[in-house]
């Protein structure tokens, strides 16, 4: 009888143990928990610092064409990150693919040019555009002037070999023009290197900042 109760209390001492031990086991994941919360909450709140500190400044550009049709750039310009702009056009042809273009200048035709992308109008004549790329600071490196005083290409020469970097300069390109892209185009600003372009639709009211 004395073995028994010995037993007895034997089981019991240790089921209180493992009941111990489960709490205390319990109390290590819940603080285990708690730290890994706190840690998420900590970055996700550094995060969100770094965004609201970070510089981005909104810029607003009317876009102007003929027969009704009109259109808004915004673009969101981030120093040391990569800019963004989003493009809304209005009055478009129905279906109808259109080129998107960085230009020195506002004038139909005139070089140097960047190819940003292309869109396509839906049934009601709306078209959007977005891209994610140098925009603000985009400029072009030419070794001589390509335009003349109205801003039209010249046909020019090859330079000479080993004259690559001699005279070359820096061209900003600070406005937006945009293209219809036709079965049968006749200019280069076209919908790619081999695709020929339409007439101009639209062009910002003004220059980039």
């Amino acid at each position: 009888m004395r073995l028994y109760d010995t037993y007895l209390r034997f089981f019991e001492g240790a089921t209180f143990l493992l009941k111990c031990m489960e709490k205390i086991m319990r109390k290590n994941y819940l603080l285990v928990i708690l730290g890994f919360t706190l840690s998420l909450l900590t970055t996700l709140t550094y995060a969100s610092d770094d965004d609201e500190k970070e510089d981005v400044e909104i810029i607003k550009i009317s876009l102007s064409g003929n027969n009704g049709v009109s259109g808004m750039v915004i673009i969101e310009d981030r120093p040391y990150r990569v800019d963004s702009l989003k493009l809304r056009a209005n009055g478009l042809n129905p279906r109808t693919r259109y080129s998107v273009f960085l230009t020195e200048s506002p004038v139909p035709g005139a070089l140097p040019a960047q190819f940003l992308g292309e869109f396509t109008a839906n049934k009601k004549g709306k078209g959007k555009f977005k891209v994610r790329t140098e925009i603000i600071n985009a400029f072009a490196s030419a070794n001589q002037s390509v335009a003349d005083n109205f801003g039209i290409a010249d046909i020019l020469p090859p330079p000479p070999a080993g004259a690559i970097a001699n005279g070359a300069n820096t061209i900003a390109l600070d406005w937006i023009r945009i293209y219809v892209i036709p079965p049968v185009g006749g200019n280069v600003f076209g919908g790619s290197e081999i695709e020929l372009g339409g007439p101009l639709v639209l062009t910002s009211d003004e220059a980039l900042p």
